[in-house]
Parts: structure tokens; C-alpha cells; sequence
């Protein structure tokens, strides 16, 4: 998750470079509904702790409004790749 909202906060800098408007934040899909928990709760988790930096990446875009995250069943992922 972190990877990809990297990308999409750059897509989003790019877009604003060519003057294309996008006011709605991103939509960020993750087949795992412990990590969706995990990074839109600001709650400090004793497990989580070497992977905060990466959580805090996604929950500060989340803030800010830059994405929007929501759980997709893993059927249903379409960037599911095996």
C-alpha cells in the first residue's frame, strides 16, 4: 500500500503540473482488511511498530485527503497477480 500511494501521490503532482483538476481523493483498493485497519487508524499497535513508517506514509495521504482506502474481497482484485 505504501508503493502505491507513492505513485499516486506523484500521479496526482503530474496531473497538477498539466493543469488537470482532480479534487476527489484517490481511491486505493487492498484485499486485506487487517492493513486497511491499520493504516486509517492513527491507534500506535505494539506489532506494527517496524512497519510504521510505511503505515505512516498511507495515513498521512489518507489525512490530507489525497486517498481514499477501502477493502476489495480477493476474488474481486483486479490487480491481483500470481
Amino acid at each position: 500500500m505504501a508503493v502505491a500511494t507513492c505513485e499516486l501521490s506523484w500521479l496526482r503532482f503530474f496531473k497538477k503540473d498539466l493543469c488537470v483538476k482532480h479534487p476527489q481523493p484517490a481511491r486505493l483498493l487492498c484485499d486485506n482488511q487487517a492493513t486497511v485497519y491499520i493504516a486509517t487508524n492513527s491507534v500506535y499497535h505494539k506489532r506494527t511498530k517496524y512497519i510504521e513508517i510505511n503505515y505512516g506514509t498511507v495515513r498521512e495521504r489518507i489525512q490530507r485527503g489525497e486517498i481514499k482506502t477501502s477493502h476489495v474481497r480477493t476474488g474481486e482484485q483486479v490487480a491481483l497477480i500470481y
